[in-house]
């Protein structure tokens, strides 16, 4: 245990004394300050800008060219509309255009009829949906027009148009509406998180390797303790990371909550039961500690750091795999799917599959209990075997063994 206990301190103080590991997590945490205000920041400048601009609104003309009586439509443009100033003038099209062109007014809408207008706009960008709001009132005044004229009194015929109706939903599971985006959020997180530190293990096996360092290590320590060490200490180093980062995010929104209140994504993350962060806390470990294993246990087999991607490729497709089917199951909706229920309870997928169904979907305690301890046995089924493997690999060099050359070596005493 003396052994393991200074391999996993070795570990963790080079991971935190790392000057890219400590830069790289301070630029996140700066980031996530910054996306947290981004609202704060936008509403300072929009206050600005409507000050200097005295709350401006966009002068719409409105004109025909023939008979149409503008003045009847005008109270409904008014009412869906009331970010504009309607200006009523008589004029051409081509005398519309130039009043557009040269800034006298910001659109022209041509009025044909009850049923037909024509927009004059400058510019319309990507996401124009003006014509939305108009299409509405348009439609208003003649449904309102037609049931006056079979005999409904115009103030009954406008509350038929605008009733409105009351709704709720009484949940007694999960509401998915609410999960949704905390747990695309940290599937993410775990996905990237595993990724990314399960490379750095590998990576640092393999440095080590290269400068034979690891054959120094191999013959004064356990393989075991040497494995478990370094996982275990590269774990924690990722748990601090993690928690720098969400922590950081958690102070930003406490500092910009009245800003983010309208937001249903932040209102979904920071609303998340704690219960959740627990979770994904003992996923995250469980999960970084068997793709790490294996990770590590590759990169004993590698001579050069050319050989590591050929050698992870594999666990790499696995693990993305996993990801694909919680990602797709998400979006569809059908969290408790057969495929779902399968991966909740293998090692490989479990780590994301039972995570989101624990949050999206149905699961009784029994299986949590059950897909949780499946993990655990399988990731020190794992860790031994990477011992294993690493234990074997220091002394390999050349060209990646094999498959069938490790399981010969495995069976070897």
């Amino acid at each position: 245990m003396k052994q393991f206990f200074s391999i996993l301190n070795f570990e963790f103080k080079g991971y935190i004394k790392n000057k890219i590991f400590i830069s790289f997590t301070i630029v996140l945490m700066l980031l996530t300050a910054i996306i947290l205000s981004i609202p704060r920041f936008m509403d300072m400048f929009s206050n600005s800008t409507e000050n200097a601009e005295d709350d401006k609104k966009e002068i719409v003309m409105v004109f025909s060219e023939n008979s149409y009586n503008i003045s009847d439509l005008l109270p409904y443009l008014q009412k869906n509309m009331p970010e504009y100033d309607f200006v009523v003038k008589y004029n051409t099209l081509d005398e519309a255009k130039a009043l557009v062109e040269e800034g006298s007014v910001d659109i022209g809408l041509l009025v044909n009829s009850d049923t037909a207008y024509k927009l004059i706009k400058k510019n319309v960008s990507l996401y124009d949906n003006s014509t939305t709001s108009f299409d509405k009132a348009f439609i208003e005044k003649y449904r309102v027009d037609n049931m006056t004229k079979n005999g409904i009194d115009i103030k009954e015929a406008k509350n038929i148009l605008t009733v409105e109706i009351e709704n709720d939903i009484i949940r007694i599971g999960k509401d998915q509406r609410k999960s949704f985006f905390y747990t695309y959020i940290l599937i993410f997180t775990l996905y990237f998180a595993i990724l990314m530190y399960g490379q750095l293990v590998t990576t640092s096996v393999v440095n080590e390797k290269s400068s034979r360092a690891m054959e120094m290590l191999i013959t004064s320590a356990n393989p075991v303790s040497l494995m478990f060490g370094k996982v275990i200490g590269s774990a924690l180093a990722g748990i601090c990371q993690i928690v720098a980062i969400f922590g950081t995010s958690f102070v930003f929104y406490q500092i910009n909550q009245s800003y983010l209140a309208d937001n249903p994504m932040a209102q979904s993350v920071f609303g998340m039961p704690l219960s959740m962060l627990l979770y994904v806390l003992l996923f995250f470990i469980l999960g970084f500690l068997l793709y790490a294993f294996m990770f590590g246990s590759m990169g004993s087999l590698a001579s050069k750091t050319e050989d590591v991607s050929v050698l992870v490729t594999p666990i790499t497709l696995i693990f993305i795999v996993a990801f694909m089917i919680v990602i797709m199951s998400m979006s569809s909706g059908n969290i408790d799917s057969i495929l779902m229920k399968i991966s909740s309870f293998v090692p490989f997928t479990s780590p994301m599959a039972m995570f989101t169904r624990i949050a999206m979907g149905e699961v009784m305690p029994i299986e949590i209990v059950i897909s949780v301890i499946l993990l655990i046995l399988f990731t020190i089924l794992i860790g031994y075997v990477s011992a294993k493997i690493y234990r074997i690999g220091v002394l390999m060099y050349g060209n990646p063994p094999k498959i069938k050359d490790i399981v010969k070596a495995l069976k070897q005493k």
